[in-house]
């Protein structure tokens, strides 16, 4: 079963400002470790807005929160760029560990790394302008609607 929680668009650093305490506040019912989700969700909405264009093309970011079967939080950052050539994506030649172990010591890119280490999945779409972030929870630990 699925169970939507929250879904924000926004444009731009002020916007995600504006919602930024629900999304944590949703993140600390769900998760007992929120801080790691914190910041994960951080490292994937400045990409979005760093990366995503968002202030050139006039589109937006989009964030939905999900919990899968009470046991899965499920937290997709969307943004309405071209995307990038992720680690995974067709004809990049790395794999995805490959490509963030050899960022770590990068002037940029780390925000890859810090995010697949605090998450227990992370991928990108096929485009590379979808970030999808899993943690499992607990399911005596979801206070949704209490």
């Amino acid at each position: 079963m699925k169970v939507h929680l929250l879904e924000v668009a926004f444009r731009d650093y002020d916007g995600y400002r504006l919602v930024r305490h629900c999304l944590y506040e949703v993140l600390r019912k769900v998760v007992l470790d929120s801080g790691a989700m914190e910041v994960a969700l951080n490292e994937a909405v400045n990409n979005a807005l760093l990366h995503g264009g968002c202030e050139q093309r006039h589109t937006q970011v989009v964030v939905k929160m999900d919990v899968i079967a009470g046991r899965r939080l499920i937290v997709r950052v969307a943004d309405g760029g071209g995307g990038f050539a992720h680690p995974g994506k067709a004809g990049n030649g790395h794999g995805v560990g490959e490509t963030v172990r050899d960022g770590i010591m990068a002037e940029s890119g780390r925000g890859l790394h810090i995010m697949q280490m605090l998450t227990d999945y992370m991928r990108y779409n096929q485009a590379g302008n979808e970030v999808l972030l899993m943690k499992r929870i607990d399911e005596a630990a979801v206070k949704i609607g209490g």
